[in-house]
């Protein structure tokens, strides 16, 4: 049998593995192979999703499931893109901002803010967006809980950043997403591998069905 441990870090990690997880399984089925997961959530700041092998001792790390880098740093890694994940401002559905058409600068430096804590990603991605602002906005709350954020923002008129992914799975339906272009809107969730590694049988079909559930256009 084959025992392989997924860790995932991020909502975007998350929801591909979990979305992913049918295939693995029919195609480990179809193999008559016995293959076992186990997948464990990760804080953000704690990395992203690693896949390792399990076989007595732990091996080198095999893949990376999460955040692509925006630019290639390393040559003994190859990057595979599988969806994009942009960050975007979110407020409630009857914030005075979200019946502006593209509220300035201005407007948002005016408003309460609830932002993510110093140790995760969107807090160094939203710190960036906040040097573009003509003054810095007041924090009204800082949290590492997305349970919390949302439901700050679904009761006050403050403003926050997420993922689309995490507002997708997270969020409830009464937030609203404003048309403001924020730093690392290119940003893509995917594989990351070392370029030497080849795969098992169960990894290859663990990779196919990651590649079914995400196609990128």
């Amino acid at each position: 049998g084959i025992d392989r441990h997924l860790k995932d870090s991020g909502f975007a990690g998350s929801f591909l593995l979990v979305q992913s997880t049918g295939g693995l399984y029919e195609s480990a089925q179809a193999q008559e192979q016995c293959v076992r997961m186990s997948l464990k959530n990760l804080p953000a700041w704690g990395g992203t999703t690693r896949l390792h092998r399990v076989v007595g001792l732990p091996a080198a790390l095999d893949l990376i499931l999460g955040a692509l880098p925006p630019e290639e740093s390393e040559t003994d890694v190859v990057h595979e893109p599988l969806i994009a994940d942009p960050y975007v401002l979110v407020v409630r559905k009857s914030h005075p901002l979200s019946r502006v058409r593209v509220p300035s600068l201005g407007m948002l430096a005016k408003h309460d803010w609830v932002v993510p804590s110093h140790n995760l990603p969107r807090r160094a991605v939203l710190e960036r967006f906040f040097a573009t602002l003509p003054v810095r906005p007041r924090i009204w709350l800082d949290t590492n809980s997305s349970g919390t954020m949302m439901a700050a923002l679904a009761k006050t008129d403050c403003i926050s950043i997420a993922s689309s992914t995490q507002l997708m799975i997270d969020g409830p339906s009464d937030l609203a997403v404003l048309p403001v272009a924020m730093p690392d809107s290119g940003r893509m969730i995917g594989i990351t591998r070392r370029a030497d590694w080849l795969p098992l049988p169960a990894e290859t079909a663990f990779l196919e069905a990651l590649r079914r559930t995400a196609p990128v256009p």
